[in-house]
């Protein structure tokens, strides 16, 4: 049967006050071999969405007839909607960042379709 220390149970009272009162005891041989933990950020940053997605139906369908090389009466007829609207809507960087990436892709396939063209 394991018998009463006080010199241990004071020696505890100690380390635990220690604790509460915001200092931390000494590592000890065991605590210097332990894994360290992996560091991590609470809130990770969101990945990024697309233009694309940020844009309603409406405004997608501005950017592809803008990429097409639509003018912005003919896009504005084609919508129904008044010059103004496609004008002031042309202004959006998230709009103008949709329609290059558009343009960067139909110049991209209109590329493939030209060496596959010429290599037959």
């Amino acid at each position: 049967m394991a018998h009463f220390n006080p010199n241990a149970s004071s020696k505890l009272a100690r380390a635990v006050a220690s604790v509460v009162d915001g200092h931390l005891p000494p590592l000890t041989a065991v605590d210097r071999h332990l894994p360290k933990p992996e560091k991590s950020k609470t809130n990770p940053p969101r990945p990024a969405t697309p233009a694309a997605a940020r844009l309603s139906p409406r405004l997608r369908a501005v950017a592809r007839l803008m990429a097409e090389g639509k003018t912005n009466p003919q896009i504005a007829a084609t919508l129904g909607v008044t010059r103004q609207a496609i004008w002031k809507w042309s202004t959006r960087p998230d709009l103008l960042a949709e329609v290059e990436r558009m343009q960067a892709e139909l110049l991209k396939l209109s590329g493939a379709k030209l060496t596959a063209i010429y290599r037959h």
